[in-house]
């Protein structure tokens, strides 16, 4: 699970680095981050007081380091949502949260609205010829295409951050929080008849067609642009080996007996008898089949069969 967090967090920044930024300003800060705003962490283990307690990882946070920008700088923010992006959502400290500053300032919180009320109310026409005067197009593309191909749980809601630099006037989405990923449950159990990401149903979930109105519009409005994005970064960044590679790299960073040290006392974690290399491999190739099918189908259910 942890490998799946930090290697996800390390395939969505490769794609972020090779998918040209379409905003002059985000890309000067965000191309200057860490990790283009992705987390990075390595494995290690923990004694309180000589008394062992286990393998975890240390990691970046989430805050204004990650993403390159500064609390003294009131236009800069990133929020963190509890639902999907639509309807009549407001930065409430709840629902919508800030990351960088205390509370939203008066212009943020009336961008952040007017931008709301445009994915909910706007036309077909104009939500596909104005999109991208509210937020990176593409930024939203990644952030669809890997969560339907990850199977990433809350990609619609939890798990996606809206970046600013200008106080709202301009967007850009990116994620974090990638655990719950490749057939595995947020608390880490596994269900061999999950059915929620199932691209051959008749009725598409609400996981594939896009838990959230910004996402179901980009679905239904954007499906050759979709397509062309996918297949370029299937033809780079996540090509078989490219998606398979990180997670190899990191497992095999950790002896085995590290591993069997930690399940000395952590007997009851629930992916540990059925989650392995072996198996992250196996579903991210069945995966990327799927995936690749349902997008040569144009985003229509595909026969798996």
């Amino acid at each position: 699970t942890h490998a799946r967090n930090l290697m996800n967090a390390k395939l969505f920044a490769k794609a972020t680095a090779v998918t040209p930024f379409a905003n002059a300003d985000i890309a000067k800060k965000l191309s200057a981050s860490q990790n283009f705003g992705q987390m990075e962490g390595f494995p290690i283990e923990v004694y309180i007081n000589n008394d062992y307690q286990g393998l975890y990882t240390l990691n970046t946070k989430k805050d204004e380091k990650t993403f390159n920008m500064s609390d003294k700088i009131a236009g800069e923010e990133a929020l963190e949502f509890e639902n999907p992006l639509g309807a009549d959502l407001t930065i409430d400290e709840k629902n919508v949260s800030t990351i960088v500053q205390d509370k939203p300032n008066d212009e943020l919180q009336n961008n952040f609205t007017k931008f709301v009320k445009f994915i909910n109310d706007s036309s077909d026409d104009d939500f596909k010829a104005h999109l991208q005067d509210y937020i990176d197009v593409k930024s939203v593309m990644n952030q669809y295409l890997f969560g339907v191909l990850a199977q990433e749980w809350d990609y619609y809601s939890k798990s996606y951050l809206l970046l600013t630099y200008n106080n709202g006037k301009y967007w850009y989405l990116t994620q974090y929080d990638l655990d719950s990923t490749w057939d595995i449950y947020w608390n880490g159990t596994q269900d061999p008849r999950e059915t929620s990401f199932d691209l051959s149903a008749k009725e598409l979930s609400g996981f594939v067609t896009g838990g959230s109105t910004l996402y179901s519009r980009v679905y239904k409005l954007f499906k050759q642009e979709l397509q062309e994005q996918y297949k370029y970064l299937r033809s780079t960044v996540w090509r078989n080996d490219e998606l398979i590679k990180p997670f190899k790299e990191f497992i095999d960073s950790i002896p085995s007996e590290v591993y069997k040290h930690d399940q000395t006392i952590w007997t009851n974690i629930p992916s540990k008898d059925f989650t392995s290399y072996g198996q992250l491999q196996s579903t991210i190739l069945r995966r990327a089949s799927e995936m690749d099918q349902f997008v040569n189908n144009t985003f229509e259910p595909i026969d798996t069969k």
